[in-house]
Parts: C-alpha cells; structure tokens; sequence
C-alpha cells in the first residue's frame, strides 16, 4: 500500500557512513550576494565539535550548498544529476 511517511523537521540525523533522501524546499530567488547571480543555502552538520578536517583550516564535516537562480536563468535540465 502506499503510506505517506513524510514529516517535517529541521534535523535529520545519520550516521557514519549512512546516507538518506530527503526533499528540500528553498525559498524563492531574493537577489544573491556577494556578486554572485544566484542565493545559496548550506546544508551541513551542526555537531561542529564532532567534525574534523585533518587539521587544516576550513570546516570538516558533511556539507553541501544548495544554490537558487532567478526563473529562466539555466536551461532546462537534459539528464539526471550524478
């Protein structure tokens, strides 16, 4: 049967190794900064006392940046990401 098990949260936890899916809804283009044509949103683990990155300078730790562009800046997506 199909049951929905989605739920609303603003943490998801994983653990070493594990990976998961999940659905990301950004907020609609404000207008970028820095120069940039596009805004950007971070998606990151906030256990920064667990992170480690081998002691050079920067954050260690799982990240990834989402970015928004204005309506009608890229073209239409052809293929699937990888």
């Amino acid at each position: 049967t199909d049951v929905d098990t989605s739920y609303l949260t603003n943490t998801i936890s994983l653990g070493a190794g594990e990976s998961a899916d999940a659905i990301f809804t950004a907020p609609a283009y404000r207008g970028g900064s820095n120069g940039q044509p596009y805004d950007t949103y971070l998606l990151y683990n906030r256990a920064t006392t667990h992170g480690s990155n081998a002691g050079t300078a920067g954050y260690g730790g799982q990240m990834t940046e989402i970015r928004v562009y204005p309506t009608g800046t890229l073209p239409a997506q052809t293929v699937p990401n990888t």
